[in-house]
C-alpha cells in the first residue's frame, strides 16, 4: 500500500472518530436538556406548561392542554425513577406485552435492544 494511500486511510479513520464523538456529545447535550425540561415538568407542571406555550407560540390559548399533558407524565409516567430518565427494562418489557396483546407489535424483541441508559447516568 502507498503512503499516500495509508495516510488517507488514517485521514478517513481520524475524521470518522471525530465524528462519531461529535454525535456522542452532541447526543449527551440533547438529552441533558430533556432531562432539564422534564425536572422542571415533574417539579412545577404548570409552570412548565406556561414556559412551552412561550417557547411554542402556536400552543397559545391551549395552555390548560399542555398543563393537563404536563399532570399525567408527572403522576403517571416520571415517578419511581431511580434515576431522572433512565428506563426500566422491567416495566419496558411489561410495556411490550401490551403493545403485543393490542396488536401494535406484531413481536416481542429483546429489551435490553430497545433501549440504553448510557446517557442518563
Amino acid at each position: 500500500m502507498s503512503v499516500k494511500v495509508r495516510r488517507a486511510a488514517l485521514l478517513a479513520a481520524a475524521v470518522c472518530a471525530a465524528i462519531g464523538w461529535v454525535l456522542v456529545f452532541r447526543v449527551r447535550a440533547f438529552v441533558k436538556a430533556a432531562l432539564h425540561g422534564m425536572k422542571d415538568i415533574m417539579d412545577d407542571p404548570a409552570a412548565a406548561a406556561t414556559d412551552f406555550v412561550k417557547f411554542v407560540p402556536e400552543w397559545t390559548g391551549k395552555e390548560g392542554q399542555v398543563k393537563e399533558a404536563f399532570d399525567y407524565y408527572d403522576k403517571l409516567v416520571y415517578p419511581g425513577q431511580k434515576v431522572l430518565g433512565a428506563i426500566d427494562p422491567e416495566r419496558l418489557s411489561k410495556l411490550q406485552d401490551f403493545y403485543l396483546e393490542k396488536g401494535i407489535i406484531q413481536k416481542k424483541s429483546p429489551v435490553d435492544d430497545l433501549y440504553t441508559n448510557q446517557f442518563v447516568q
